[in-house]
This record gives structure tokens, C-alpha cells and sequence, in this order.
């Protein structure tokens, strides 16, 4: 028997949206006055952690690159420097045609919740301005590990785990599936194919809902 998902949880960058080089560009110039081999080291490290937050990751540039503990309110300055990028450069542009194409439909007849490493309000705020809010139920962001945040969401609504499904495109993401007994869909990524993961076929996809 195929199975039917009754539910569905998405990551947001580089899923929904492109904005992964928006991010990485926002990285370069919020740390623009240091090193650009250590803003190299960053980028690299952002480019393979697609699905880690900001603040592990300027975390990682400090404690890991730089060996210092990275100050509060500096951490809070650069987060915010972060997220003004990001909001400013993101348009309807960056959407991704075949998963929102999806979305679109499939919201009518199967829950759909965002689970992404973004800033939680800074998230809430870019669904808004890309008019997209009302496609999902929940819409969630770091700091709040996705783990948590799925499995939150699975005790409020009473789903079934193993009829839940999560599209992301990146092994964070498939970590924290297979950590929840979630099943996993990748997107958007060759490494993916390169490990045996089920790559998502969106009209596939549409015969597995719940209707």
C-alpha cells in the first residue's frame, strides 16, 4: 500500500525560497572588517551548514576561526546588521517556482508548516512580505532547534509521525527527520542523490496527501 503523508513540515532556504547566496553575501559584509580568509573559512562552512542558524554560525566564526568568545551585545549587533540584509534583498523574485507551485495546492487538502533555521520573527515577517503566510499553519524559526520545533508541532496537532514527511535540502535537515522518525524528502541537493536519499517528485508527492 503507498503511503499517505498527513502532513507536511518544509524548510525555508533553499527550499521555498533561494536565498542562500543572499545570506551568504550578508555573512561577507557584516564581517567585512575582518580577514577575508577567515570570512572565507565562514562562507565555506555556511555553504556545507546549509540548514545551521546564524547564531551557530557566527558562533563558529569566533570560537572556531577566530578562537574568542564572541561578546553578547556584539553577537546582537551583527545579528541584527544580518537580518536588515536579508529582509531588504529578499523579493517574490527568490521564490521557488516548483515547491510553491506545490504548496499552493496541496495546502487546501494537507497541513503545511515551516521549520527552518531562520530567525523565528525575521521569518514570520519575510512570509508576510512575500504574501505566502497563509499557505502554512505554523511558521517557525531558530533559535529553537527544528527538532523541537517538529516535534512540538506533531504533540499539538495529534499527527502521526511516521505519516508526517519534511522536505529540506540539507543533512541537518535529514538529521533531524530521521532523529523524530519523521519521514525525509531532499531538495536541491546533489549529495542527496550521492547518499541514496529520496529526492522529492512533487507530483509523486501529491498522490501520497491525505485528501
Amino acid at each position: 500500500m503507498t503511503q499517505v503523508y498527513e502532513a507536511i513540515f518544509w524548510d525555508f532556504d533553499g527550499v521555498i525560497v533561494d536565498s542562500l547566496s543572499i545570506k551568504r553575501d550578508a555573512f561577507a559584509q557584516v564581517l567585512a572588517a575582518y580577514d577575508d580568509k577567515l570570512i572565507a573559512q565562514l562562507l565555506r562552512y555556511h555553504d556545507e551548514f546549509g540548514g545551521v542558524s546564524r547564531f551557530k554560525k557566527f558562533n563558529y566564526f569566533f570560537h572556531d576561526i577566530l578562537k574568542k568568545k564572541i561578546p553578547s551585545d556584539l553577537l546582537d549587533e551583527y545579528l541584527d546588521q544580518f537580518s536588515k540584509i536579508v529582509v531588504d534583498n529578499l523579493n517574490h523574485s527568490h521564490i521557488n517556482s516548483a515547491p510553491f507551485s506545490f504548496i499552493s495546492q496541496a495546502h487546501r487538502t494537507t497541513p503545511c508548516h515551516i521549520v527552518s533555521a531562520s530567525e523565528h520573527f525575521e521569518l514570520q515577517n519575510i512570509c508576510n512580505k512575500l504574501e505566502i503566510s497563509n499557505y502554512f499553519i505554523t511558521i517557525n524559526g531558530s533559535p529553537k532547534p527544528k527538532t523541537d520545533i517538529i516535534h512540538n508541532i506533531i504533540e499539538e496537532y495529534s499527527y502521526h509521525r511516521e505519516n508526517c514527511v519534511y522536505i529540506g535540502d540539507s543533512l541537518s535537515d535529514l538529521e533531524s527527520a530521521n532523529n523524530l522518525g519523521v519521514n525525509f524528502l531532499g531538495y536541491g541537493n546533489i549529495k542527496f542523490i550521492e547518499l541514496g536519499i529520496p529526492i522529492v517528485d512533487f507530483c509523486r508527492l501529491f498522490k501520497r496527501l491525505v485528501n
